[in-house]
């Protein structure tokens, strides 16, 4: 399902309200800095779009790109970045991501889903009961 069939099948209201979750989480997410609402996002344009993991997780890392650049330079602005560690994090990160969508691509929908979703139980756990 692609946007244009969204908007055909889909209310104002119901798009508007999705929009206004969605810009809820991102601020969420921004004060948290993150806080699981990345996840939450991906599960919701998985869900409204009919998206299947990976289409889903690649067309939400647009957006997660802007909700992470803009705190990014406000906190710069007001000196709350250590540059040191912030660029082991920076390099750490993009190797990792690098790896993580080789092996997603390789590995298909079916075994991202079923990593995603024993990684969102044991984070549910944990949050729950430690």
């Amino acid at each position: 399902m692609n946007i244009i069939y969204f908007s055909i099948i889909c209310s104002f209201k119901y798009f508007s309200t999705f929009i206004i979750i969605y810009l809820g989480l991102e601020i969420i997410g921004a004060i948290t800095g993150g806080g699981g609402t990345a996840t939450v996002a991906l599960l919701m344009v998985m869900y409204i779009f009919g998206f299947e993991i990976i289409r889903g997780y690649a067309t939400n890392t647009i957006p997660e790109l802007f909700a992470v650049v803009t705190p990014t330079v406000i906190y710069a602005f007001y000196g709350f970045i250590n540059i040191k560690i912030a660029i082991i994090l920076f390099i750490t990160n993009f190797i990792g991501g690098f790896i993580g969508v080789k092996i997603a691509l390789k590995k298909g929908n079916d075994w991202v889903k079923i990593l995603f979703t024993i990684v969102v139980i044991i984070l549910v756990i944990k949050t729950l009961f430690f």
